[in-house]
């Protein structure tokens, strides 16, 4: 039962590499408000706008949970998604 559970969610996260106005529109919002981890494979995207991220999302046609963190400086809560996708690392070093 395990396994399929992870097939599902590997494949509902799974992100094309395909040319399109979507897909360079998110490439465009991860340059600006995004970051990569140095380990090679997850991404932050943070933006107050919590439509800001649907977006993203939609873009992209992953689905993931919007969570928080929160700022250093004003101690705020902002909204985020992380995701992983090393297919998209690669690509976009």
């Amino acid at each position: 039962m395990g396994d399929n559970v992870t097939k599902k969610r590997m494949k509902r996260n799974k992100v094309d590499i395909k040319w399109s106005s979507d897909f360079a529109y998110a490439i465009g919002l991860m340059t600006t408000d995004g970051s990569m981890s140095s380990d090679g494979r997850h991404f932050d995207f943070t933006s107050k706008d919590r439509d800001q991220l649907v977006n993203f999302m939609n873009c992209l046609k992953i689905k993931v949970k919007i969570g928080y963190k929160t700022s250093g400086h004003s101690k705020q809560k902002i909204t985020r998604i992380q995701f992983g996708s090393v297919k998209l690392y690669r690509f976009l070093l």
